[in-house]
């Protein structure tokens, strides 16, 4: 199995620094998707869906931890976006995703 085969839940725990598990937990309460596909593909679902529900919630205290939520998968798609082949259109693949999650057109 490739790193990029890998469920998100084994990628999340290889990250360095490691996530706190507390965190972690929260990232993948729900697993958009269903873990199909590659990661970098796996981390853009994973944006839409985080930040879907983090505006969902506008105002509850537990908001705070989906907005980190949100960030913490757009930084990690960016991250992954700058590893593949074609950085500079997977990282507009991550813009689009941010801007179609949050309304935007």
């Amino acid at each position: 199995m490739s790193a990029d085969d890998l469920p998100l839940q084994d990628w999340l725990a290889a990250r360095l620094p490691p996530v706190p598990e507390a965190f972690r937990s929260r990232l993948l309460e729900r697993e958009p998707g269903g873990g199909e596909g590659a990661v970098p593909d796996r981390l853009l679902d994973s944006v839409g869906h985080a930040l879907r529900d983090a505006l969902a919630r506008e105002g509850e205290r537990g908001g705070a931890f989906r907005l980190l939520a949100a960030d913490a998968w757009i930084t990690w798609a960016s991250e992954e976006a700058l590893g593949t082949e074609d950085p500079e259109a997977r990282l507009l693949d991550v813009l689009r995703e941010v801007l179609r999650a949050s309304g935007e057109r």
